[in-house]
């Protein structure tokens, strides 16, 4: 999954930014407030970058919200976010918390691992943001039930923290995605839905939460409830405009749901501001064919693929990338005709 957000203890300190889910390995970040819980989100949507890059659907599995915490202060020089309030790792009193952090920004899991379990057994074992980093810690590690574990500990000490919910809601998510690689649809399902309910709970108690929105259309879309999805999808964009991969992933959804028109209008608008988008061109291309504009639809799909390309092998678009069944007809289609 790209996610989880790695906590400050501090839960009354907050800080509200704009959000967009990148993935830059130099800590290019933004904040959000989630419930209590400050966090730092650094997205793990693409390959490249934010505006042409593939999707990688197993990042995006994994950690859909990655959030490198509250304390990693890197947001001076991103487009489009204001800088409320930067947080550093050395304001941070406690060592084994400040280590912990280190070693989350750092990848280093095993040693976070460590660090985050020291501390909920000799500092605060009342920690809800603690168990929830280590949580967090444990997803990036493939630990899925360990960190359902932490989760529900996290839940239990903080019930009107939306960010818990919302990790714990990510988790089902991939445990449905094991079952499903299994071929255990039930137990998939029955997982989805356990992630659906959190992450609406989650809404509730931040009605704000963009990702949250975000991940449950997702979610949804897995479990083929695709109006449900185009709703929370567009409400996701809605909150948080700045953020492409949103309107994509929307556009999608009102193309599958039968509203061809505005998910093309949607994609023509992300594609003039963000040129180097290779999704959206692509998306743009598999739309505009099934409205039998076939040479616009070529002009954006060899644009994709001038990009990346691997948006010229259905295959790898269908196994790397999260698009409703009606899309992915239509781009199959396209690249036979091209």
């Amino acid at each position: 999954m790209v996610s989880q957000g790695f906590h400050s203890p501090q839960l009354g300190k907050t800080a509200r930014h704009s959000h967009k889910r990148r993935y830059n390995t130099t800590s290019r970040v933004e904040f959000n407030k989630c419930g209590p819980f400050p966090v730092l989100y650094v997205a793990a949507r693409n390959r490249r970058n934010d505006e042409g890059s593939f999707i990688l659907d197993t990042q995006e599995l994994i950690a859909q919200c990655v959030v490198i915490s509250a304390i990693v202060a890197c947001i001076q020089h991103v487009p489009g976010v204001q800088a409320y309030e930067n947080v550093r790792v050395e304001d941070v009193e406690n060592d084994i918390l400040q280590a912990g952090l280190l070693a989350a920004e750092a990848k280093n899991y095993e040693a976070a691992e460590r660090f985050f379990q020291t501390y909920l057994k000799q500092e605060d074992p009342n920690s809800a943001s603690g168990y929830s980093n280590l949580g967090n810690v444990h997803m990036q590690m493939g630990k899925t039930r360990l960190a359902l574990e932490d989760y529900n500990h996290a839940v239990a000490l903080a019930p009107e923290a939306a960010v818990p919910l919302l990790n714990r809601g990510l988790a089902y998510e991939q445990l449905g995605v094991q079952y499903e690689a299994s071929n255990n649809m039930s137990k998939a399902n029955d997982a989805w839905e356990q992630g659906r309910l959190d992450l609406k709970t989650a809404i509730q108690l931040d009605p704000q939460e963009f990702a949250a929105y975000y991940d449950l259309g997702l979610i949804e879309m897995r479990l083929q409830r695709y109006d449900d999805a185009s709703v929370h999808l567009q409400q996701a964009a809605d909150l948080a405009p700045g953020i492409a991969g949103y309107r994509v992933r929307s556009a999608a959804l009102l193309f599958q749901t039968g509203d061809d028109q505005k998910a093309a209008s949607q994609l023509r608008g992300v594609v003039r501001k963000y040129g180097n988008y290779a999704e959206a061109h692509a998306a743009l291309a598999s739309v505009l064919k099934s409205q039998g504009k076939f040479g616009q639809a070529e002009e954006e799909i060899a644009k994709a693929v001038e990009l990346d390309p691997l948006w010229a092998d259905p295959v790898e678009v269908k196994k790397n990338t999260r698009w409703p069944p009606k899309l992915y007809a239509a781009h199959e289609q396209l690249i036979k005709i091209s």
